[in-house]
C-alpha cells in the first residue's frame, strides 16, 4: 500500500507542474495512471472521477485515442461494480472512437494497434453480454475478437480470447465448439509458460 501512496503523491505532483506548464496531452495519461491506481485500490468513485477528468482533458487537447482509452477504463470500472448498462455504454463509445481513430488512420502502421484495441474491446463487450445472460451475443462478440487477433499475433491475448470464447460456447450448450476452442487455448498457453492457464485448460478439456 506503501508503493501506491508513494505512486498517488507522485501523480499528484506531476498533474499539478503539468497544469501550471498548459502541457494538456501529457495530463490526460496521468490522470489515467491515477484512475488504474485507484480501481487497485477497490476505490471505484475516485476511478471513475479521475478517468472523467482524463476524458474532459482528452477531448481539451485533442489526442488521438485518449477518449477512447477513457471511455475504456470507465466501461471497466462499472462492470468491475456490476453495473452492466453503463459498462456497455462506455465500451461502445471506446469502440466508435476506435473505429473513428481507426479511419482516420488507414495509411499507416497503427492499423494493428488499431485491430488489437478494438479486439480487447469487443472481448470485455462480450462479457457484459455474457454477464447479462445475452449467450448469443457474447459468443458472437468472442468470435470477432478472435478473428482480430489472429491479424494481431498477439499470442497471448490470442490465447485468452479463445479461451473466453470456450466459455461462452459452453454456457451456449455447444460442448464440440468449446472444446475446439481450448484445444487451439492449449498450445498457445503452454508456448507461453503458463502453467496455470495450462493446467486450467486441461481441466476443462478432460471434464467437459
Amino acid at each position: 500500500m506503501d508503493r501506491l501512496d508513494d505512486a498517488e503523491r507522485c501523480y499528484r505532483s506531476a498533474i499539478t507542474i503539468l497544469r501550471e506548464l498548459g502541457d494538456w496531452v501529457r495530463v490526460g495519461p496521468v490522470l489515467l495512471n491515477t484512475g488504474y491506481l485507484h480501481l487497485r485500490r477497490g476505490d471505484h468513485g475516485k476511478a471513475i472521477a479521475a478517468f472523467r477528468e482524463s476524458l474532459e482533458v482528452f477531448e481539451r487537447s485533442g489526442a488521438i485515442g485518449g477518449r477512447g482509452s477513457a471511455y475504456a477504463n470507465l466501461g471497466l470500472v462499472h462492470h468491475d461494480m456490476g453495473d452492466l448498462d453503463e459498462a456497455e455504454r462506455y465500451y461502445l463509445l471506446a469502440i466508435e472512437d476506435n473505429r473513428t481513430v481507426a479511419a482516420a488512420a488507414r495509411a499507416d502502421s497503427s492499423k494493428v494497434g488499431d485491430r488489437r484495441g478494438l479486439a480487447q474491446l469487443l472481448g470485455r463487450l462480450a462479457k457484459v453480454h455474457l454477464d447479462r445472460g445475452e449467450v448469443a451475443r457474447a459468443v458472437e462478440g468472442h468470435r470477432e475478437e478472435v478473428r482480430l487477433l489472429r491479424f494481431v499475433g498477439d499470442k497471448r491475448l490470442l490465447a485468452d480470447a479463445v479461451h473466453a470464447l470456450g466459455e461462452a460456447l459452453l454456457v451456449a450448450g455447444d460442448v464440440g465448439a468449446a472444446r475446439e476452442a481450448w484445444s487451439e487455448a492449449l498450445p498457445l498457453y503452454e508456448d507461453l509458460g503458463d502453467d496455470e492457464r495450462v493446467a486450467a485448460v486441461r481441466e476443462r478439456l478432460f471434464f467437459v
